[in-house]
């Protein structure tokens, strides 16, 4: 069996090989930050979120299990994050989040399906979540 390179490399991260967590930085910076920005439609708010992103997944590299995706398992922190966000409201001026629709969210939800393999669990959790994040934002 074929494992993921992306995987490879962060086993060897887990081992303590921080040449390996800068590919992954190197390999995934541009795409979570333009999946991010799609959150937000703030460059800045972006930026930072997805520094927060690499910093969860090198304080939390040992909770990764190499049986997931890396792909699914970093878009999976980068959405949690996002959400946060918006709920705890630290940017609520700066990212101003259009309503989501039902369309937008199943888009949405077929780019992270696309990327990252998302399972069909996590797909469900995530519309969910997307549901409740526009009840809360009054769409």
């Amino acid at each position: 069996m074929v494992q993921d390179p992306d995987v490879q490399l962060m086993l060897k991260f887990q081992e303590g090989d921080e040449g390996a967590f800068r590919l992954l930085y190197e390999k995934y910076k541009i795409p979570l930050l333009n999946f991010i920005f799609r959150y937000c439609q703030n460059k800045q708010v972006a930026e930072e979120l997805s520094q927060e992103v690499f910093i969860r997944v090198y304080k939390k590299a040992s909770s990764y299990r190499p049986d997931a995706m890396f792909s699914t398992w970093i878009y999976r922190i980068a959405i949690n994050i996002c959400l946060n966000e918006l709920r705890t409201s630290k940017y609520r001026y700066e990212c101003e989040m259009k309503s989501i629709d039902p369309h937008q969210s199943e888009k949405l939800i077929e780019a992270v399906d696309h990327i990252s393999k998302v399972s069909a669990e996590e797909k469900m959790a995530t519309e969910e979540r997307l549901n409740r994040l526009q009840n809360a934002l009054g769409a």
